[in-house]
């Protein structure tokens, strides 16, 4: 709990950030300009797939060596991630400075914004390359369990990211790139954060070049190359929504679906982040092959996830339309509130099933879902496509699109297919889904009823509406659970 609430600091303290920023560069830049910030970050991400085939199974493999004691194991693990990330990294950041220098030939740029837009592209590749070369000493906190640690360096980057951003935009002339700046100095700090960590905690296993081997590559990318398919699927869900809009609607539109996209972008953070907290416990719990133990463990963090996530769902839907009358002043509110609310409705399945994701990484049988999720992205993309070119919903049609693939991917395969990787019945999990969804359904009649009585008109007022949203909602997911695993331990006694 102490770890997860840490989490949720620390992203309060990121989502501050996008809270201040997005209403300065929309007002002094537009939104135009705005969308440029997250689809540097989509295709940004792109370039993450190229490593994920090593990176992705880096902590397990290395958790699972130091655990056993065999450090050499896990030390060879640990360079070879290491080395090989470097290897691939500076590649993808020569290409990737190629690529950001000439942007213009690709997407339709701003003229007066073209040199901020270069060199945002530039400085977001080179963040991308920090964050590869630290995966290895960034599994220290997964390996050793300071998690809680590892967040509070996080949230200490995204302090010191902040007040840069604060100082650059308040003395100097207002420039897209200072948000790059704010990035590579952010995970500078996570980086070096890790590299503490790893030094002080888990000495036995540190990079030595000499080590890394093919064996541990081999091993590695055996089982990551599904999660870089499984990462393409979700980029085409998802990543591709940005790049679809600027090209096929305009720039405008693409920074009004920006706007949502920074809202949910820090849901799905959280989401991560949540659940992140609770995977070196259930290592732990699968290495010792006790798996009714791991799913009373992940049914909890099920819960504790779908508290959250209903939180921010919910409070998009029920307050949403006045946040962003607030946040973004001058944009169509009504356009981009319609928009977070179709965006939000996936996210109330994936909230409760994020969990769940962690399981093919400990069983490695991660190949059907992501061979489903590249489906699914193929058949978004496809959809997007032709909903904007005929059925004239315009922008509408990529959040529509989205939200229906995921939540059929969320709600239908992943809980079955997780409950046959543990070897469990298929409705293992569906019981907990159907807890946080109707705790999520109630929350939003509530937070509807609570803005319609208190009718906040300034930030004052919304933020105490806010906070008794947060008890409230927190309040109704609470006694929901409590009732529901009452009534499951009278049924078990009465069996």
């Amino acid at each position: 709990l102490e770890t997860v609430l840490i989490t949720v600091l620390a992203y309060a303290v990121n989502y501050l950030i996008n809270l201040l920023l997005t209403p300065f560069i929309t007002n002094t830049m537009g939104a135009d300009a705005y969308g440029f910030i997250t689809l540097a970050n989509n295709i940004v991400s792109f370039a993450t797939i190229g490593m994920l085939s090593i990176n992705s199974f880096a902590a397990r493999f290395i958790a699972v060596c130091y655990h056993r004691g065999e450090f050499v194991k896990a030390k060879g693990y640990y360079s070879t991630v290491f080395v090989v990330d470097a290897v691939i990294g500076i590649l993808l950041l020569i290409i990737g400075i190629i690529f950001s220098l000439n942007i213009e030939s690709f997407f339709n740029v701003p003229v007066q914004y073209k040199g901020d837009i270069n060199m945002l592209f530039v400085l977001t590749f080179l963040n991308f390359f920090i964050l590869a070369i630290q995966t290895a000493p960034g599994s220290a906190p997964y390996v050793v369990n300071k998690l809680t640690l590892a967040q509070s360096i996080k949230g200490i980057s995204y302090i010191a990211e902040g007040i840069l951003l604060l100082a650059l935009y308040l003395v100097l002339p207002s420039h897209l790139f200072y948000v790059g700046i704010g990035l590579v100095v952010s995970s500078l700090i996570i980086a070096l954060g890790n590299v503490s960590i790893a030094k002080r905690y888990m000495p036995e296993v540190q990079v030595d070049p000499q080590k890394a081997k093919w064996v541990y590559c081999r091993d590695l990318l055996g089982n990551g190359v599904w999660s870089t398919i499984n990462s393409l699927g979700n980029q085409l869900n998802s990543g591709l929504d940005l790049m679809v809009c600027n090209l096929m609607l305009g720039a405008l539109p693409m920074g009004q679906l920006a706007i949502v996209k920074t809202v949910i972008s820090i849901i799905n953070g959280i989401m991560q982040m949540v659940s992140q907290a609770f995977q070196p416990k259930l290592l732990k719990v699968y290495s010792k092959h006790d798996i009714d133990c791991l799913i009373r463990y992940l049914r909890n963090a099920m819960v504790i996830s779908g508290w959250i996530t209903n939180l921010a769902v919910a409070g998009v839907m029920g307050l949403g339309y006045v946040y962003f009358e607030l946040w973004v002043p001058g944009q169509d509110a009504l356009l981009i509130y319609r928009l977070a609310v179709i965006s939000s409705i996936s996210l109330v399945f994936e909230g409760s099933v994020y969990p769940l994701y962690y399981i093919y990484t400990l069983t490695t049988k991660n190949r059907f879902p992501c061979m489903l999720t590249v489906f699914g992205g193929f058949l978004n993309v496809i959809c997007e496509v032709l909903l904007i070119a005929f059925a004239n919903l315009g922008v509408y049609s990529i959040s529509l699109m989205t939200a229906i693939v995921m939540t059929a991917i969320c709600l239908i395969s992943n809980p079955i297919y997780s409950a046959f990787c543990l070897q469990r019945h298929w409705s293992t999990f569906y019981s907990t889904i159907a807890l946080n969804v109707f705790s999520c359904l109630i929350q939003v009649f509530v937070f509807h009823m609570l803005v319609g009585a208190m009718s906040p008109s300034s930030w004052g007022s919304f933020l105490l509406c806010a906070v008794f949203c947060c008890v409230l909602g927190t309040f109704i997911h609470g006694s929901i659970a409590a009732l529901v695993s009452g009534f499951m331990h009278f049924i078990k006694g009465r069996n």
